[in-house]
Parts: C-alpha cells; sequence; structure tokens
C-alpha cells in the first residue's frame, strides 16, 4: 500500500513556505539510500507523489527546485548537473540528528553550551589576574614589614 502525501490548501506551491519546503526534505534526507549519489524522485515519488498528470509533474519539479534551493542556501548537500546529490558533512550530521528541525536544535543547543563558557572566561581571567595581584601584594607586604621589623 503505497501512502501519498498531498499537498494541502496551505502547501500551495506557487508560495509554498520554508516548513512545508522542509517536510519534503527531511523525507529526501531520511530516506534509505546512498547520501553520496541519489535523487529526489527516488525518494519522492515512489512512496509521497503522483506524477502521473502533467500537474503533478510539473508539481514534483517546482517542489524540487525548491528544495535544492533550500538545500544549497543551508549547505546540506551538493547538486550535480545531472541531477544527483551528494550530502555535504552538515546534511549528513543533519541526517544522523533526525532531519532539519532536530539539526537546528542540536546547533542551537551546541552555541548555548558555547556561550556559557565564553561568558565565564572573562570572570575567569579576572578572578586570576586578581589574585595574582594579591599574591604579589602579599610578598610586597611581607617585605615593607620584615624592613620595619629589620630598622628596629
Amino acid at each position: 500500500m503505497k501512502f501519498f502525501i498531498s499537498l494541502k490548501k496551505s502547501e500551495n506551491l506557487n508560495d509554498l513556505d520554508n516548513h512545508v519546503v522542509i517536510k519534503y526534505f527531511d523525507i529526501i534526507l531520511l530516506s534509505n539510500k546512498d547520501d553520496n549519489f541519489f535523487d529526489f524522485y527516488d525518494s519522492l515519488v515512489p512512496n509521497y507523489l503522483n506524477v502521473e498528470t502533467s500537474t503533478e509533474k510539473n508539481t514534483y519539479c517546482n517542489l524540487k527546485d525548491k528544495i535544492v534551493d533550500f538545500a544549497k542556501n543551508e549547505n546540506y548537500m551538493n547538486v550535480f548537473n545531472n541531477g544527483y546529490c551528494k550530502l555535504t558533512e552538515k546534511g549528513k550530521l543533519a541526517k544522523k540528528k533526525g532531519g532539519h528541525y532536530k539539526f537546528i536544535k542540536f546547533r542551537t543547543k551546541k552555541d548555548k553550551s558555547e556561550n556559557k563558557f565564553k561568558l565565564t572566561s572573562p570572570w575567569i581571567i579576572m578572578i586570576t589576574a586578581l589574585l595574582l595581584g594579591l599574591i604579589l601584594e602579599t610578598d610586597r607586604l611581607k617585605k615593607v614589614i620584615n624592613n620595619i621589623i629589620d630598622n628596629l
């Protein structure tokens, strides 16, 4: 039994929003295929889209163009002149994480943890400098006190 995804009224290809493009991009990204040599047709048409009429073929071609633009802009894959594609390292990581949105969530979480360290780094440097200054001042105070005691 084939499961076909029909475009909803809100998924009109003339004014596709990113959410719809990403939905079909994720279908391609997460499909069982060779990451180094694949095309969109094999991932979308057998299970998700009909391409029997000329309108459906045009719909597929428009959708493919929008997915290609998205994938290139996000640097998920390289698209060759013959229509075949190859995932980039970023694309392979997005596939491993479970799709575009999960990859964005992972990357955002990673960036936040890196920013926490960056925010604390100046504090660590400042505290270290302060402690070093106190140690040096302590040595100077010892010398001053020793001089006073020696002069008595």
